[in-house]
C-alpha cells in the first residue's frame, strides 16, 4: 500500500511539474511584441535642423514658384474672357470697347470692370489692365502681332 501511495505521490507532483513547465512555455509564446513605431520619416529632413537662413531661403524659393503659378493661371483666364473688340475717340478721349464673360463694357483710362480690373492705358492697338496688381495687355481683336 505504500508503493500505492508513494506513486500516486510521484504522478501527482509530476502532473503539478507539467503544468508549471507548460505555463512557463505558453507565457513565453504569449510574450507582446512591441508594435512598429516610426519615430522619424528618414526621407523628409527633420526641421529643426535645418538652420534658420536654409529654412527662410527654402521659403524664399517656394512663394516665386507660386506667384508664377497665380500668374499664368491669371493670365490664361484673362486670356480666355477679356478681348478688345473696339476703340472710339469722344472728346479728345479714347473709349476702348472691352467683352469680359460675354458682357460688354465701355471704358476709359481709369476705369474699373467687376471691382477688380482695372484699365490703366488704351491705344488703338492694345488695353493695359491690372488685375490683382499684375499687369496685363490685352490685344485688339483681329490684330496680327507676330509680323511687329
Amino acid at each position: 500500500m505504500s508503493g500505492k501511495i508513494i506513486l500516486l505521490m510521484i504522478i501527482i507532483l509530476s502532473f503539478f511539474n507539467f503544468l508549471n513547465g507548460e505555463i512557463i512555455k505558453v507565457s513565453k509564446l504569449k510574450k507582446k511584441e512591441p508594435g512598429f513605431h516610426v519615430k522619424r520619416n528618414i526621407f523628409i529632413p527633420n526641421k529643426s535642423k535645418i538652420g534658420k537662413a536654409t529654412q527662410e531661403l527654402q521659403d524664399k524659393l517656394k512663394v516665386p514658384a507660386k506667384k508664377n503659378e497665380i500668374k499664368k493661371n491669371l493670365e490664361n483666364e484673362i486670356q480666355n474672357s477679356v478681348f478688345f473688340e473696339g476703340y472710339v475717340f469722344k472728346k479728345n478721349q479714347i473709349y476702348a470697347l472691352l467683352s469680359v464673360n460675354g458682357e460688354f463694357y465701355i471704358v476709359r483710362n481709369g476705369d474699373v470692370i467687376l471691382d477688380k480690373i482695372n484699365i490703366i492705358k488704351i491705344d488703338k492697338n492694345m488695353v493695359l489692365i491690372e488685375v490683382d496688381s499684375m499687369d496685363f495687355n490685352i490685344s485688339l481683336k483681329g490684330v496680327n502681332n507676330e509680323g511687329k
